[in-house]
């Protein structure tokens, strides 16, 4: 995330692969709906909360208003929730369906910086720590009631927790020079030491386990029948939504747009709404490609297709000194006049 992209690897890391490359500022938080396979993010510098497929396909914005430095993030497949933390002038823990909705914010008396959330998916409660207040509290997460001090402590830093089974395991950065801990849910104050030593350099802290991604949603066959993205919005309800495009009538499809604002940044193409500027979703997917693009610096479009089929771009590139042709589906790529002098 240092590197302004997101990324995954298997876990014997021979493989490992970029997912989210461009229009990222500082990523605090990430978190996966197993289930219909989507992955959330929240950036800490651009204010909002993003949403891919696992392998970074449509992406799209869920919430983009009223966010302030969002941090930590948790979702919930099976009732179809979206939790996540906020650092900024009033600092809160929010939640939301999956796909945005209905937004309310469950915390924001006794809280300052809400560092890492939790749920426990068993006992229905969301687990946050706040690096300063140094405690570790919970909550019912459909209710935002009985709320409960579940571990106060003096000279720590708390910047992550997880829950799982009877434990709460947590990291703290002061505790012999950086600490992961284990305490039981019940009782946390007997905390068992895991690793020290690790240093401030220490963060998040999650459970890998196969037996925490149980359950079942419409999302969960065939991406309940969506083109692109499909949203849980718990009690079986489910909503499909267009990252790129928009939703055609029968509710799963998505149907282009008739035009929207194409633009170039040097190794990029991307577009934005003609009239919609609240509208942070591309009307169509970026396409990004180093061995075609180098320095894009004029664009045309021959629009050919209302509804299907593929429109023409056509642009120069100064640094292979050429003028090239691509379908707005990004195929077809060709180059169509070539300059006789040598690029730069």
């Amino acid at each position: 995330m240092g590197l302004n992209r997101i990324s995954r690897a298997k876990r014997d890391q021979t493989w490992r692969e970029d997912v989210i490359t461009t229009g990222i500022s500082r990523v605090e938080g990430i978190a996966v709906d197993w289930i219909a396979g989507n992955l959330y993010w929240t950036d800490h510098g651009f204010n909002l909360i993003e949403i891919s497929r696992l392998n970074g396909a449509y992406r799209s914005v869920v919430i983009s208003e009223g966010l302030d430095q969002p941090r930590a993030i948790a979702v919930h497949p099976q009732k179809g929730y979206l939790f996540w933390t906020e650092w900024g002038q009033n600092p809160c823990i929010g939640r939301s369906r999956l796909d945005g909705s209905d937004q309310v914010t469950l915390v924001s008396s006794g809280i300052t910086w809400p560092n890492g959330i939790s749920i426990d998916y068993e006992e229905n409660t969301l687990y946050w720590c706040d690096a300063r207040t140094d405690k570790i509290e919970r909550i019912n997460l459909e209710t935002g009631e009985s709320r409960e001090i579940v571990l106060s402590m003096a000279n720590v830093d708390l910047f992550s927790v997880a829950v799982f089974g009877p434990y709460i395991y947590w990291s703290d950065r002061a505790h012999s020079n950086g600490s992961i801990r284990r305490g039981l849910k019940t009782d946390p104050s007997e905390a068992v030491t895991m690793r020290s030593g690790l240093g401030v350099n220490l963060k998040d802290v999650t459970v890998f386990t196969r037996g925490r991604e149980k359950g079942t949603n419409p999302c969960a066959r065939s991406n309940g029948g969506c083109q692109q993205l499909c949203f849980h919005l718990g009690s079986g309800r489910r909503t499909c939504s267009c990252a790129h495009g928009r939703l055609a009538e029968d509710g799963f499809a998505c149907e282009r747009y008739e035009g929207y604002l194409l633009y170039s940044e040097r190794t990029i193409l991307k577009s934005i709404h003609l009239s919609d500027e609240n509208d942070l979703n591309s009307p169509v997917q970026p396409f990004e490609n180093p061995a075609f693009f180098k320095n894009v610096i004029t664009l045309a479009f021959d629009y050919s297709q209302e509804t299907a089929g593929a429109n023409r771009i056509f642009f120069s590139d100064v640094h292979f000194g050429n003028i090239q042709m691509i379908n707005d589906d990004w195929t077809g790529r060709s180059i169509i006049a070539e300059s006789k002098w040598i690029p730069y």
